[in-house]
């Protein structure tokens, strides 16, 4: 059991719908009015695993596919997994740190809020195992069953970052990942959904013409002119 009633340090992992590899960030919080980030780092998924993965989640388009796949499944998971505890191995050598918990998002394979499920690719008792920390997983698991969309911690940051930051006024954060969502923040309630499609359909794009994985630094949109009518 955690005690949030004290700063404690954790390390979270995150890798995201684009497939480009794994990010990680060390930080000390007491869970809700002080965070103090104290470093971050980036690995990439080699082009093997990568093109694994995105072959595999073209042929995943719904539960039962999966239950037919189950093998491939397992490897893939295990593969992702044993790169997480890589990345978390480095960044607490890095700075010198053992968190006392690890927040583990896993690689999203199906989102489909509107028929209650959306999976996550992680094996937490292989991560934990390996890294010898307490790994705190599934968080989309309880949103849904009550009626979210699945991804409950980034409102929690915006709503307490309004806090942090003195707005006063109703506000609303736009998150533009691989999915865009917003997060509607009004004294001390708040909600959030997903809008519909963000740089996933960029990367396709790109993808697709230019065969590179990612506009880099915006430099190909910078190029376009900005339709204000619209």
């Amino acid at each position: 059991t955690i005690n949030m009633d004290k700063t404690i340090t954790a390390l979270g992992l995150m890798s995201g719908t684009s497939l480009d590899g794994i990010d990680a960030s060390l930080l000390r919080s007491d869970g809700e009015k002080n965070i103090d980030i104290i470093g971050d780092l980036y690995i990439k998924y080699d082009s093997e695993l990568k093109k694994s993965l995105y072959h595999f989640i073209k042929k995943i388009n719904k539960i039962t596919d999966l239950e037919d796949n189950i093998e491939e499944y397992k490897d893939l998971e295990r593969k992702i997994t044993i790169n997480h505890s890589m990345i978390a191995a480095k960044i607490c050598k890095k700075f010198n740190i053992k968190p006392n918990i690890i927040g583990f998002h896993g690689q999203t394979i199906l989102h489909k809020p509107e028929e209650n499920y959306s999976l996550q690719m992680g094996d937490a008792k292989l991560l934990s195992q390996l890294s010898n920390i307490n790994v705190f997983h599934q968080f989309r698991k309880n949103d849904l069953k009550h009626g979210g969309e699945g991804a409950p911690l980034t409102p929690i940051y915006h709503h307490n970052l309004k806090k942090k930051l003195k707005i006063n006024e109703p506000v609303i954060f736009l998150n533009i990942g691989g999915i865009a969502n917003f997060t509607f923040s009004n004294d001390d309630s708040f909600f959030a959904k997903d809008v519909g499609p963000g740089n996933c359909l960029m990367d396709r794009y790109i993808k697709n013409v230019k065969s590179l994985d990612f506009d880099e630094d915006g430099n190909l949109a910078a190029r376009g002119n900005i339709d204000n009518a619209l």
